[in-house]
């Protein structure tokens, strides 16, 4: 507008007087504050918060829906058995090196009268509670593959299949047969095998097999040999394969499809148990819940891939399901790069051929691990250090009068002590501890993706904390899973408050969303733990800076800037009533601002107009 005309504004292209000064105001208005979690009434008015105080929901939530999830966590090495109980988890031993040299796995671990035994590559060696693995007690045929320990005819028998055949001990001989054998399992009072074309056998007498069904699939195709429930409450041997479950009917001597019809995957069925009411059968990082009734089944997905799944590091598949008495126990294999699947197009049968196509559940580099559902949840009991090898087998042990699971990584045998009920660590002194954990909370954005907050401060309550037994109080900002900040380090008892930033600059830091990380560790004490009891984010939430402008108007009789009164009322009214955002400024461009924006124009909406009309 001409830099003579003073005292007027310009709305949506029309000029109009104004009678006095323009006065800018804030439009803004501070948003209500959102409580999550049990937060007493003293709480501030003004300020957000939540509250995180119960762990056992599990492991899973990627970002957090406070109204459903406020009791989950992305990933978590603590225990999460607890309400108000944080803690380190079990510890994990590393027993002593087998002392068999050269590139190998150990391929099983069972038991025989109450000692430990495992397969080091061919080599067959008995656990000492003295932490050795002695000298070799029989070198086996091939690699192991699978073990089972059976009692028949009064004698306690170790049975390891390999391959080409299995191999037996009955605490004095060890005896290989040349049937060819790839699982085991007891049913029926009776020893059964199959091979890896699917030829199941038995034995009365070990030693002594008779065939019995063939599976009417491709060669190895089998992935799993064990018993579980039928529809009409018998136990039966079931079969898992690579394109699903099967059934023996030993009265016919065949397999039969069940009604848990999976489709083709290498990993189906690996994992296999029986755990309380339900079969279990792994595909992939998945586990498929299956429970028979009369003349129908139930089929369900419970495995750690559902919801938000797990850390890229972490994915893999499910080489072991084993039952416990809290938990049904999974060995996950992270560590293997991912591949591909050809299927082949065709009519009916198997199909394949066309194209290379990714798995259903790929792997990943990364990190072997233990997970534990107790029918409700998923955590986690133990990772290996990143990058290395699977875990190769596992197995629940009582030997050495230890309620015990041990298991094969990296060519070295861990046991673990597991609980014979629910620990409280309150209530617990003889319990031993992991040496560190990491607690990662799931991404929070107070329900605003977009909205910038202001973090205040972080609050985290802890006992059992000393100089050793310390927590270190961390978190990570907009995503960015790479850069972690520390706010302090906890090393005694108490309630802890970290301000934003910083506590000498307590000024708060901007986020579009925020995860808190706890990382635990304890000294050489096994038994002491830190505790963290409840954590609290205090947080303001912000609503994008909006300002207004009150302008007195007045509109002459003669009207205005080639305008008639009755125009510019009309044109004023048409402004009230847009039903978009109109053009105003009242301000010229000063001599810096030439060549950009004119930074007084403002897109407004006139959202009050008072005002007195004459009559005539």
């Amino acid at each position: 507008m001409p830099t003579e005309l003073h005292n007027e504004i310009v709305l949506n292209g029309v000029r109009y007087p104004v009678v006095g000064p323009i006065r800018r105001f804030m439009a803004s208005r501070f948003p209500p504050r959102i409580i999550v979690g049990d937060i007493p009434p003293s709480a501030h008015q003004h300020k957000s918060r939540i509250r995180w105080d119960d762990w056992r929901g599990g492991i899973g939530i990627e970002r957090l829906e406070p109204a459903k999830d406020l009791n989950r966590a992305w990933w978590s090495t603590c225990n999460l058995s607890q309400k108000r109980h944080l803690t380190l988890g079990p510890l994990a031993t590393q027993t002593a090196a087998s002392g068999v040299t050269g590139v190998w796995d150990v391929g099983v671990i069972n038991e025989r009268a109450n000692v430990v035994y495992a397969t080091f590559g061919t080599s067959v060696r008995a656990y000492a509670a003295s932490d050795t693995w002695g000298a070799t007690l029989t070198t086996l045929p091939a690699a192991a593959t699978h073990s089972l320990n059976v009692r028949m005819g009064g004698t306690e028998y170790l049975v390891i299949a390999h391959g080409g055949g299995y191999t037996y001990f009955d605490g004095t001989t060890w005896t290989d047969d040349t049937t060819d054998t790839r699982y085991l399992a007891w049913w029926d009072d009776r020893l059964w095998g199959i091979d890896s074309t699917g030829q199941l056998w038995w034995a009365s007498t070990i030693g002594t097999e008779n065939n019995d069904a063939q599976l009417p699939l491709p060669n190895d195709s089998v992935t799993n040999l064990f018993v579980g429930r039928a529809p009409d409450g018998d136990l039966i041997l079931y079969c898992a394969t690579t394109r699903g479950l099967y059934a023996h009917d030993p009265a016919n001597r065949r397999f039969v499809e069940t009604e848990l019809a999976l489709p083709y995957h290498p990993d189906n069925g690996l994992g296999a148990v029986r755990w309380r009411d339900a079969t279990f059968i792994s595909a992939g990082l998945g586990v498929w819940r299956y429970i028979n009734g009369a003349n129908t089944a139930v089929v369900g997905v419970v495995g750690p891939d559902l919801e938000h799944g797990v850390p890229s590091a972490r994915r893999g598949r499910i080489t072991t399901l084993l039952s416990s008495l809290n938990h049904l126990l999974a060995n996950v294999d992270a560590t293997t790069a991912p591949s591909d699947l050809t299927l082949l197009q065709g009519g009916d049968g198997y199909q394949g051929g066309f194209d290379s196509v990714s798995e259903v559940v790929e792997s990943d580099a990364g990190y072997s691990w233990i997970g534990a559902w107790n029918g409700q949840a998923w955590q986690v009991l133990w990772e290996s250090d990143a990058a290395t090898s699977a875990i190769t087998t596992a197995h629940i042990s009582n030997a050495y009068n230890e309620y015990r699971l041990w298991w094969a990584q990296n060519q070295r045998v861990y046991y673990m002590k597991l609980p014979r009920d629910i620990i409280n660590p309150d209530q617990v002194a003889d319990w031993d501890y992991a040496t560190a954990a990491t607690h990662e909370f799931p991404w929070f954005d107070a329900e605003d993706a977009y909205g910038q907050k202001l973090a205040i401060v972080l609050t985290v309550d802890a006992r059992g904390a000393t100089a050793t037994e310390t927590v270190s109080v961390r978190y990570r900002l907009n995503d960015d899973d790479v850069t972690t900040t520390t706010l302090g380090s906890i090393t005694a008892d108490g309630h802890f408050e970290y301000p934003f930033p910083n506590a000498t600059t307590p000024s708060g830091t901007a986020f579009r969303t925020i995860k808190p990380v706890l990382v635990m560790a304890r000294g050489t004490t096994p038994t002491l733990t830190p505790d963290v009891s409840a954590v609290e984010f205090h947080f303001e939430r912000q609503e994008e800076l909006r300002m207004g402008w009150s302008v007195p108007i007045t509109i002459p009789a003669e009207g205005y800037g080639g305008r008639s009164a009755e125009q510019l009322y009309e044109s004023l009214h048409a402004a009230l009533i847009s039903a978009t955002l109109l053009a105003m400024t009242y301000r010229n461009r000063a001599a810096l601002d030439v060549g950009t924006p004119n930074p007084w124009d403002y897109y407004v909406r006139v959202v009050q107009m008072t005002g007195t009309d004459e009559t005539g």
